[in-house]
């Protein structure tokens, strides 16, 4: 008994190791990014509602943990990666001049459900049905970008960094969440966005970096 708790306790410090490489990773995950875009004033070949879809599905997964009382280490990043969706979806709007009503939907829709959650207001059973309703969201988000990369034969400002740290994150979280929480709800949608991400990794590679020729013609390296 002595032996299997201690291997059990070396199982959770491996977790929590991997929970704090993908909190610190978190900090700057969608950095570059944020700096592709910023760089080449441009938010080509990405995705603006794809990114919203990314956001609801991060504050209906933090809603949920937080409210369930988990580990935060199982937890966190989320928050810091909505942050840094929302400063790209910004971006995205300001050099697309996309200042839609969608946009503004979403906007308020985002800042009702962040205020109701951080009040606890929301029962636990409600953001479960959520949880399970961010399945499709997921999908949706992951599909739509590879969709815009697909439609302009391009990757444009998307950045393979951030995605690929993305998928790290997404494929450390099935340990940490199999090991610390063990909800297959929650499992699940991180499966499902662990191989959508490394599909939009993948066609990332498989498009390449644009370069700009002196005629003004973009053209795959």
């Amino acid at each position: 008994a002595e032996l299997a708790t201690r291997k059990m306790l070396d199982v959770v410090s491996v977790s929590r190791l991997l929970s704090y490489s993908v909190i610190v990773l978190s900090c700057c995950m969608k950095f570059p990014q944020v700096l592709a875009i910023w760089s080449k004033r441009s938010s080509r070949g990405v995705n603006v509602r794809g990114y919203w879809m990314e956001v609801a599905c991060y504050m209906a997964g933090v809603s949920f943990a937080y409210k369930s009382e988990f580990h935060y280490t199982t937890y966190a990043e989320s928050i810091l990666l909505a942050v840094q969706s929302l400063t790209i979806i910004y971006l995205a709007v300001l050099y697309s001049g996309q200042w839609t009503l969608e946009n503004m939907l979403w906007s308020a829709l985002s800042f009702v459900f962040v205020t109701s959650s951080v009040a606890k207001v929301v029962p636990v059973s409600v953001l479960r049905l959520l949880m399970t309703g961010t399945l499709p969201l997921i999908v949706g988000s992951k599909v739509m970008q590879m969709v815009e990369m697909f439609r302009i034969k391009s990757r444009g400002s998307v950045s393979i960094l951030t995605w690929t740290a993305i998928s790290y994150g997404c494929t450390a979280r099935l340990f940490t969440i199999a090991v610390e929480v063990g909800d297959y709800q929650v499992l699940l949608n991180y499966l499902v966005a662990c191989v959508f991400n490394w599909c939009v990794v993948l066609q990332c590679l498989y498009y390449g970096k644009e370069k700009v020729e002196e005629n003004g013609i973009k053209k795959h390296q």
